[in-house]
C-alpha cells in the first residue's frame, strides 16, 4: 500500500476540523473528492477511521493510531527537509510564524526587513493567534514556529527557545496616596531596573482593570494575587495590555501589565509585586524537528529587538492623554 503524503495531510486535516466540509475548504478541495479519499483509505485498511455524526466526524481508535503515524511521518519529512535546506544553502521555501495579537505584529514589522534582506526567497507568513491556539497549531503542523509568552512551568508542550524574561508590574494612578513610593517613568526620568516592591493589599479599596480571565497572563496574575491574599475589585476586563494602560490613565485605576507596556507618563507610577511574577517570551517549535537556520535567525532578531528596545512605546514621548 503506497502512502501519498498529500493524502496524509488531508486525513490529518479531517481529524483536526472534525468535518469533511471544513477540511475540504481549508485544503481547497471539493467535499466529494476529499470524502472519496477517506472512503478509499478505509476500504484499503478494512476499518473505519472516523465515526460519521450528523454534525461532525469523531476519530475512532483505529483512526487515532493512523493519525499518530501520520504525525510522525510528516514530522520526519519536515525534519529532513529542514536539515537538507541548511546544507544546500539554497534557503527557499516558507515559514508560518505564529504571533500574539496584542504586540506580535508590531515586533514582526520591526524585524521583518532584516529577515527579508537575508532571506528574500523565503515566504514568511505571520499568523496572529492566542497562545493556546498557537501551541495547538504547532503540534498539528499548521505553524512552523510561534512567538508566545508563558510562565516557565507551562513550557512543556513543545520545544522552546528562550528570548526574553518579562516581569508583570503594578501600575497605580499618580494621584494615589501611595504613589510617592512608586517609580516614575518620564521622558526625562528612565524607569529603574528594580522597581519599589509593594503588597497589592495596600490597594484593596481601589478599582482594577485586568486582562480577561481566559488569557494566559490573567492566570499568572490571579495566582500572584491569591498568594498575596488579595482579591481586587475589578471594574473592567480586556484582552489588550495596551488598552489596559490607556484606560488606567483615563479612569485612574490600578492594573497589572507586562513591563514592556510601560510608557512615559505623568499619570501613573510603577511598582513590583511580591515574588516578582514573570513569564517567558519564547519561540515555540515542534519537538523532534530540526530548527532550520532561517528560523534560528528569526529568533536571534527577536533577541536583538528586546535587548535594544525593552519597551513597545517611544520612551522619548509622553503617553499622557488630553
Amino acid at each position: 500500500m503506497l502512502m501519498d503524503l498529500r493524502q496524509l495531510e488531508n486525513i490529518r486535516m479531517i481529524a483536526e476540523t472534525k468535518s469533511i466540509s471544513k477540511a475540504a475548504k481549508k485544503l481547497y478541495l471539493t467535499q466529494s473528492a476529499l470524502n472519496q479519499q477517506l472512503i478509499h483509505l478505509e476500504e484499503e485498511l478494512g476499518i473505519q477511521l472516523f465515526c460519521r455524526g450528523r454534525n461532525h466526524f469523531q476519530i475512532t481508535e483505529a483512526g487515532q493510531i493512523y493519525l499518530d503515524g501520520v504525525n510522525r511521518i510528516l514530522d520526519i519529512r519536515k525534519d529532513v527537509y529542514n536539515r537538507i535546506s541548511d546544507l544546500s544553502q539554497l534557503q527557499r521555501g516558507s515559514i508560518r510564524l505564529g504571533l500574539m495579537a496584542d504586540r506580535g505584529m508590531s515586533i514582526f514589522c520591526s524585524i521583518y526587513p532584516h529577515f527579508y534582506e537575508k532571506y528574500p526567497d523565503i515566504h514568511l507568513t505571520p499568523i496572529e493567534a492566542p497562545v493556546s491556539e498557537q501551541e495547538h497549531m504547532i503540534g498539528t503542523g499548521e505553524l512552523d514556529m510561534g512567538i508566545i509568552t508563558l510562565p516557565t512551568e507551562q513550557l512543556t508542550r513543545n520545544n522552546y527557545t528562550h528570548i526574553y524574561k518579562e516581569e508583570l508590574i503594578l501600575i497605580v494612578p499618580a494621584s494615589h496616596p501611595l504613589a510617592a513610593q512608586g517609580a516614575r517613568f518620564t521622558t526625562e526620568e528612565a524607569l529603574p531596573e528594580l522597581l519599589p516592591e509593594i503588597s497589592p493589599k495596600q490597594f484593596k479599596k481601589d478599582p482594577f482593570i485586568l486582562m480577561q480571565k481566559t488569557s494566559t497572563m490573567r492566570s499568572l496574575i490571579d495566582r500572584s494575587l491569591e498568594e498575596a491574599g488579595f482579591h481586587p475589585s475589578i471594574v473592567m476586563e480586556t484582552r489588550s495590555s495596551y488598552s489596559i494602560f490607556k484606560m488606567a490613565q483615563v479612569m485612574g485605576c490600578c492594573s497589572i501589565i507586562p513591563r514592556a507596556y510601560a510608557c512615559p507618563t505623568k499619570r501613573l507610577v510603577y511598582f513590583s509585586l511580591p515574588g516578582h511574577p514573570s513569564w517567558d517570551f519564547v519561540a515555540s517549535h515542534p519537538k523532534k524537528i530540526y530548527l532550520n537556520e532561517p528560523c534560528r535567525y528569526l529568533i536571534q532578531l527577536m533577541k536583538d529587538y528586546w535587548s535594544e528596545s525593552p519597551y513597545l512605546c517611544d520612551h522619548k514621548k509622553e503617553e499622557d492623554m488630553d
